[in-house]
């Protein structure tokens, strides 16, 4: 039996040390909860049940009990479901994916990483990923995420293995399954076909016509196959409308500050005033920008000199066409479908695993050549970054385990709100502003509220709720999904039957009486 090799061994135990932390953030009162979690959780358990994707969350206007998975894509739950049909709770089933997920990634970025610089930039590589806020929480929370950076991470992996103008066969078909798992987990897994087929384009610019057809196709008939299944699976009516096509300049210039802010963030971790963070996060980002100018020249004079460091060449080559294709595809998607899409640490995270995968090397490089005062320097400055980021990632730890996140946390699970619709009667029909909250907490599918006021909705609502003797739970926190609910209560005249700190239940006059167990 061949014997594993030290950096083998190495990843591994990174890897399992990503799995038990994810593990242990995501303890009750874990792991948080947000709205995009009771899509992937409810589709995930319907999935393992029936096949079919769906949300228990309708539209106030259908009379369904659940809705098609349309807004996200089916990887996410259908990883969940997995477990679910293995027995264990869709929580803990999502826990499980998430926490798989970390150890690839970590595992991997280690594997990719010392492959392109050595061991230094290997270790580099895996403190800065343990460090990062943002990717810790994008652990500690139901989400699409973990998953594909684990994907992301194998892709950038494979990708950097062969030289452009060699890529076999098999390693173009192996990258091209790996971009359409990605984009069945986010739609923004998108990018990574597009980073493929720019790769075959910029691979093949000297060849015959014929083989960057060939090239060409390879790369981008598997993610086809794959999305154009699954749009022409999924149910056409009943789901919620994912985007509509436009033109959104307004708001851009917001964005974009939100996006240098999340960087700025990255860079300068734990820092209390937001001028000073700004301040220290611009100066880290020309420092990495001129770091990695210096070592990319310095590896592409090495590889047409000596044809040293190919390896570490190729890296960087493909984390660049993806970090490129990622913010076009992600900026196109603000500017062409949604307006609403942020610029935050949940969309940057991919970024800063890119980066990882090409500082570590970078920093590695230049610890070994520099001289002696640069080199303790950058050494000292990294030391302080690593610090403030433990200390900042530690605090938002700390807060998840005390009482866990989003709706999972105690004013949600401790709600009278909740707790009114644990005890309804199964038949009556439930309205809310927050209808994710009361499925998690109550295992109760609730409807979505109307998101317009206009009398011909309000009169619609009225008839439907006397109809079904429904009831409207209205949380005082507002939703960017429904219409105030006061407004609404005010507007078609309902009365109130439960009032608690958190907010109202609605009932239409004739169904005043409190709902009884």
């Amino acid at each position: 039996m061949k014997a594993l090799r030290p950096v083998t061994i190495l990843a591994a135990a990174f890897g399992i040390a990503a799995f038990g932390g994810v593990l242990g953030i995501t303890d009750p009162p874990g792991p948080g909860l947000d709205p995009d979690a009771m899509s992937y959780l409810g589709a995930g358990l319907t999935f393992a049940h029936d096949g079919t994707f769906r949300v228990p969350a309708p539209a106030w206007t259908s009379a369904d009990t659940s809705m098609p998975l349309a807004h996200f894509p089916p990887g996410f739950p259908a990883t969940i479901a997995a477990g679910i049909a293995a027995g264990m709770t869709p929580v803990n089933a999502a826990r499980f994916v998430e926490a798989v997920a970390a150890g690839i990634t970590v595992a991997v970025v280690f594997t990719a990483v010392n492959a392109a610089g050595g061991l230094l930039a290997a270790f580099i590589a895996a403190a800065i990923l343990f460090a990062t806020p943002a990717l810790a929480m994008a652990h500690a929370s139901v989400l699409s995420e973990p998953l594909f950076f684990a994907l992301l991470a194998l892709f950038t992996w494979q990708m950097a293995r062969e030289a452009p103008r060699e890529r076999s066969t098999r390693g173009t078909i192996l990258l091209g399954v790996l971009a359409a798992a990605t984009a069945l987990v986010r739609y923004a897994g998108a990018s990574l076909t597009a980073a493929l087929v720019l790769d075959a384009l910029l691979a093949t610019r000297d060849a015959s016509w014929r083989e960057r057809i060939r090239r060409l196709a390879l790369a981008g008939v598997i993610p086809a196959v794959a999305l154009g299944a699954w749009a022409l699976s999924r149910p056409k009516t009943g789901g919620e409308r994912i985007r509509q096509a436009g033109l959104y300049f307004a708001g851009m210039n917001a964005t974009m500050q939100e996006g240098l802010d999340t960087v700025t963030r990255w860079l300068a971790p734990g820092l209390d005033s937001s001028a000073a963070q700004r301040g220290a996060g611009l100066a880290m980002l020309a420092a990495l920008v001129l770091l990695l100018a210096r070592t990319v020249l310095a590896v592409r004079t090495a590889c047409r000199e000596r044809g040293e460091r190919q390896r570490e060449a190729h890296t960087y080559r493909a984390a660049a066409l993806i970090g490129v294709s990622y913010a076009a595809v992600i900026g196109a998607s603000r500017l062409l479908a949604d307006p609403s899409i942020p610029f935050d640490d949940r969309m940057f995270a991919p970024i800063f695993v890119l980066t990882i995968v090409v500082l570590a090397p970078a920093l590695a490089h230049w610890w070994r050549r520099a001289r002696p005062v640069a080199s303790l320097l950058s050494a000292m400055v990294a030391a302080v970054w690593l610090v403030h980021a433990m200390r900042a990632t530690a605090d938002a730890v700390r807060d998840y385990r005390m009482d866990g996140g989003d709706l999972a946390s105690r004013e949600w699970r401790l709600s009278p709100l909740v707790e009114y619709a644990r005890a309804a009667d199964a038949r009556v029909r439930l309205y809310s502003n927050w209808p994710a909250a009361i499925w998690f907490h109550a295992r109760r599918s609730v409807s979505k509220m109307p998101e317009v006021l206009d009398a011909k909705t309000v009169a619609a609502f009225r008839v439907r709720l006397e109809r079904q003797h429904g009831a409207v739970i209205a949380f005082t926190s507002p939703s960017p999904d429904a219409a105030p609910p006061d407004s609404l209560a005010k507007l078609a005249g309902l009365v109130p039957v439960l009032t608690g700190p958190d907010g109202v239940v609605w009932r239409a006059p004739a169904d005043s009486a409190k709902l009884k167990p």
